[in-house]
């Protein structure tokens, strides 16, 4: 095992060594960048362990970290020959620890997972399926189903799309309309999604959704509506970026959108449009996730960007209002239990929980529960 981050390689480098050239050797790698999280992290690895297509490869990409992870993956390699430890001598920070990671693909197909996500057991299956029938596609999108506390289920972005085959900006456009794609479901096909380039360091925290957008505007892309994945934003499990990195990374992907000459200025426009009034309907959610994590500067921010920057309803005005105080101090378990209690009612509605009823009425594959719950 190597113990050290690999040097990054050009696509090219990279598709001299493709095992689909040569008939043999696996076909997806997945990627899982980590850091101390070593408990969440066995339970997105064996995830993909519990894959229907076997000819994969799984690169833990250690940033440095100092609760036993890389032992630990080490260890666990020993009983599988297709898991790959790679650890960074310091903490590189967590971009570069994806671009790192990226730089280790060497197989037709890659996807990119957090190591507090799971994705479901035939996701590669209808993955390389699908690609067989559509040899020009650049990506392939499946829902994602985004889970929080209490396994809660709140949002499935590809509800409103139909399955199937996508050109050129025509997916872009939808994306706009519909709702945007994450690759936290997604499977790339190396050769097309690279050769645009890799994730875009100045973008940070929004670099995997121009990543995504970058490739939709170039290539054609596959959407398949069955959930293969689920993201965890469990409040206890992430921890909240500032805000001021949030709206740069905003400021910087309408810059970087606004260069791309492969499709019509109008496109660009709606494209930046979508992407903001998306932070904006999550904004309420990021202002809770700061209260909850003692910084309430950060949580004054997003209340005053909030209140002047965004066309509000009158629940999300009322919502602001009334927890407008834990901005101003330091949150007690009273205090989180009425934000917590006023959120819910901010919603309004009952969603489900992500149990065996929830599989069978919605069509999720049962064995995603299984690996949600290891």
């Amino acid at each position: 095992m190597s113990s050290n981050v690999p040097n990054r390689t050009t696509v090219a480098e990279q598709q001299m060594s493709l095992p689909e050239a040569r008939g043999d050797g696996p076909l997806v790698t997945a990627l899982i960048p980590t850091r101390n999280r070593v408990r969440l992290l066995r339970r997105a690895i064996r995830s993909v362990q519990a894959q229907s297509e076997l000819r994969i490869q799984i690169h833990i990409c250690d940033n440095a970290s100092t609760d036993g992870t890389f032992d630990f993956v080490t260890r666990l390699a020993e009983g599988d020959a297709r898991l790959r430890a790679y650890r960074n001598a310091s903490d590189i920070g967590a971009f570069a620890n994806f671009q790192s990671a990226l730089a280790t693909v060497r197989t037709p197909y890659f996807s990119i997972l957090s190591d507090d996500d799971v994705i479901s057991p035939c996701l590669y299956e209808r993955a390389l399926d699908a690609f067989s029938r559509n040899p020009r596609a650049a990506v392939f999108f499946s829902d994602v189903v985004h889970v929080g506390d209490g396994n809660r289920v709140f949002k499935r972005p590809l509800q409103r799309w139909s399955a199937g085959q996508y050109a050129a900006p025509s997916g872009l456009e939808l994306m706009t309309n519909l709702g945007r794609p994450e690759w936290t479901g997604a499977v790339f096909r190396t050769d097309r999604s690279l050769s645009h380039g890799a994730l875009l360091e100045t973008l940070r925290l929004h670099a995997d959704v121009e990543f995504t957008l970058r490739i939709a505007a170039r290539e054609e892309i596959l959407i398949d509506c069955v959930p293969g994945a689920v993201f965890n934003v469990s409040t206890s499990h992430r921890a909240p970026y500032r805000f001021s990195d949030l709206k740069h990374g905003c400021a910087a992907l309408a810059q970087e959108v606004g260069t791309w000459t492969s499709i019509p200025s109008s496109l660009a426009e709606r494209v930046i449009k979508a992407h903001y009034d998306e932070l904006a309907c999550n904004l309420h959610g990021r202002y809770l996730a700061y209260c909850l994590a003692n910084m309430p500067e950060e949580a004054a921010l997003v209340a005053d960007h909030m209140r002047h920057a965004c066309r509000l309803g009158l629940a999300m005005r009322s919502f602001l209002l009334a927890t407008s105080r834990l901005a101003h101090y330091r949150p007690t378990s009273a205090l989180l239990s009425k934000a917590q209690e006023l959120r819910r009612r901010f919603r309004r509605r009952q969603l489900p929980t992500f149990d065996a009823r929830y599989c069978l009425e919605t069509g999720v594959p049962t064995g995603l529960l299984t690996a949600w719950r290891l």
